[in-house]
């Protein structure tokens, strides 16, 4: 199972920087002979591995108290990512999340400050943004790929943080998120451990050297490769 460690590997990686680990674990997976189902599952047991490496990681970065309240989101996210999204067209959520990442990169990049340096937030734009990431959240849990980098916009543009500071206070929620998903989607017996064992490795292994590339580069270049990713990513979700 070389391949899925390094699957996990670059998943982990892209992921603890921009979001959109799943566009590589997923097709990764499916390569492998796993069912699409089976794919979203085993990428999700992986995943622990990742929020877990990113969380130690950005450690030092962490705005623990947004964090805390995210967590909430967390919770209802995987209760609704799980059972009631499942009900969904995949496809009309996965190019609604395509068409909204293409549509935030101009956004971002026209504006040198955004992501690069903390901006004020008042209580009602924090409000806003903790409304909205609980269908981050949900999504998260349904597919998950591409809600990453959705997560660091809400944590940009409502609280008012940084490319890091967004990407490490994810963590937390994303993990909580995580642990309750693998756990529902555990039950339903769809995960395959044998590939999902390797991807976990792989995707903890990713995401520590992600976060401290990340750090030691800065909050510009994880905003560059944020915005790289973003597109490639919007484009996929699209096709």
């Amino acid at each position: 199972m070389i391949l899925a460690l390094l699957i996990g590997l670059a998943a982990g990686f892209v992921g603890s920087i921009a979001g959109g680990g799943g566009f590589i674990s997923i097709p990764g997976l499916l390569l492998l002979g796993i069912s699409p189902q089976g794919a979203v599952a085993t990428t999700k047991f992986g995943a622990l591995g990742l929020s877990a490496g990113g969380l130690w990681g950005y450690r030092k970065k962490v705005s623990w108290n947004v964090a805390l309240v995210l967590l909430v989101c967390a919770v209802l996210g995987a209760l609704l990512g799980t059972h009631v999204l499942l009900a969904l067209p995949e496809e009309i959520l996965k190019k609604a999340m395509g068409a909204l990442l293409l549509l935030v990169i101009p956004f971002m990049m026209q504006h040198e400050s955004f992501g690069v340096r903390r901006q004020a937030a008042s209580f009602a734009r924090k409000t806003v943004g903790t409304i909205l990431y609980l269908p981050v959240m949900a999504y998260g849990a349904f597919l998950g790929a591409g809600g990453g980098a959705a997560s660091r916009f809400v944590l940009m543009e409502f609280f008012g943080m940084d490319m890091i500071e967004a990407s490490a206070t994810e963590q937390a929620p994303w993990l909580v998120m995580t642990i309750l998903s693998v756990m529902i989607y555990a039950g339903s017996g769809i995960i395959d451990y044998r590939a999902g064992i390797f991807v976990l490795a792989g995707m903890l292994v990713g995401s520590l050297l992600g976060s401290k590339l990340a750090i030691r580069k800065g909050a510009a270049w994880a905003k560059a490769f944020y915005a790289m990713i973003g597109i490639a990513v919007g484009v996929w979700l699209l096709l």
